[in-house]
């Protein structure tokens, strides 16, 4: 299990209202917004998402919490994630403000901290030009003894092979999203993220 450690007095954003527009999985399914911090180079607005709500109908659920890991603001996520829906699935995103949106179109690399419980997660460019939901993405190790850095250069995002083939444009990104692997499902879903780093800017 892994430590919390060093909660703000902002206290949890239980995310229990069934919202459009906060949701990245083509739903219109349970999430919530609101949260505006920055993640080391990453600023803008946090939100989450699920399954819940039409056409899903899900049950698997998440909450965010602002807290500290080393001394600079983190996410704490945890949840669940069922298999209610078929492709249960629960995650979180940051909808960029304008600096950090001019920093992704030119990063070549992303990188960040993250604690989790020994599952596996996957990040996602999202981009305006993907419309079936493939974005591009890569899976990642946690261990739920230790930290672990996530680097990631911009050539191995990968849409998945059921997505209709886009070109990776950074101009297009929207979104970053991270969420549950489909294949781990049901199972709990806990991350700490902080110290989220974009390499290649000038």
């Amino acid at each position: 299990m892994k430590k919390r450690i060093g909660f703000f007095g902002i206290g949890v954003l239980v995310i229990g209202l069934l919202m459009t527009g906060c949701s990245t999985d083509g739903g219109g399914g349970g999430g919530g917004s609101g949260l505006f911090l920055s993640l080391g180079m990453a600023s803008g607005e946090w939100f989450t998402f699920d399954d819940r709500g039409t056409p899903n109908n899900g049950s698997s659920t998440i909450a965010m919490t602002e807290t500290v890991q080393d001394g600079m603001t983190a996410l704490d996520l945890s949840g669940n994630v069922t298999d209610t829906f078929e492709w249960g699935h629960a995650g979180f995103g940051l909808g960029p403000d304008e600096e950090t949106s001019e920093k992704l179109r030119n990063m070549t690399a992303i990188s960040f901290m993250v604690w989790g419980n020994g599952l596996r997660y996957t990040i996602r460019i999202e981009t305006s030009n993907v419309t079936d939901f493939g974005f591009f993405s890569y899976t990642f190790n946690t261990n739920q003894n230790n930290p672990v850095r996530v680097t990631i250069p911009m050539e191995n995002f990968r849409q998945p092979t059921w997505a209709n083939p886009a070109i990776r444009d950074q101009n297009l990104i929207t979104n970053l999203s991270w969420q549950n692997l489909e294949t781990n499902v049901p199972s709990r879903f806990e991350l700490i993220i902080w110290d989220i780093q974009l390499y290649g800017l000038e």
